[in-house]
């Protein structure tokens, strides 16, 4: 590439001043160098638009890379919404969990998150389930199962008499899940 800017230059020089002008050493090496320099100055200056153009575009795509990522995080942290019923039906849990009496409280409140992780229990699944330790027998269950259910917070499954399964209310399930299991 070179050699053909210089190459230019000459002819450029045979075109402007003939071709005796090119028997004059000093003239057609003046004509070359010019012919070189301004090669090597258009190449410069192509070559930085080339690559700026290049890195431009590169920087574009990660910038919408980064803007997508940003609007998907942005989207994760949005707090849902809270509909005015499921913000009473919360309400109304935290006052039914309040009002269990204080000494029973946390058990109520492990069986409740064992009914809620488990679907349904009985107080023997829940002495199997290991809530209370190896020792416990059924009668503080009993106990809590029945303060849930006065509560309102569990119901039991009909047709279960044998042994009492409860559910979780389905109308405070999700306000329960939102105060015991924080979701």
């Amino acid at each position: 590439m070179t050699l053909a800017s210089t190459a230019a230059g000459i002819l450029i020089q045979i075109a402007f001043l003939g071709v005796g002008s090119v028997v004059n050493l000093a003239v057609t090496i003046s004509s070359a160098v010019g012919g070189l320099l301004t090669s090597l100055v258009g190449h410069y200056l192509i070559a930085m638009r080339r690559g700026a153009e290049l890195l431009d575009g590169g920087l574009r795509r990660e910038l919408h890379g980064m803007t997508e990522t940003n609007r998907i995080l942005q989207d994760q942290l949005t707090v849902p919404s809270v509909s005015l019923l499921e913000r009473d039906r919360r309400e109304l849990v935290k006052q039914k969990l309040d009002s269990i009496p204080s000494a029973h409280r946390d058990l109520v409140i492990k069986v409740l998150k064992y009914i809620l992780q488990h679907g349904e229990a009985d107080p023997v699944a829940i002495i199997a389930g290991g809530i209370l330790g190896s020792s416990a027998n059924a009668h503080p269950i009993q106990d809590a199962l029945a303060m849930a259910s006065y509560c309102g917070l569990t119901t039991a499954v009909p047709g279960s008499y044998n042994r009492r399964i409860v559910v979780i209310n389905s109308g405070l399930k999700e306000a329960l899940t939102y105060h015991l299991l924080g979701e």
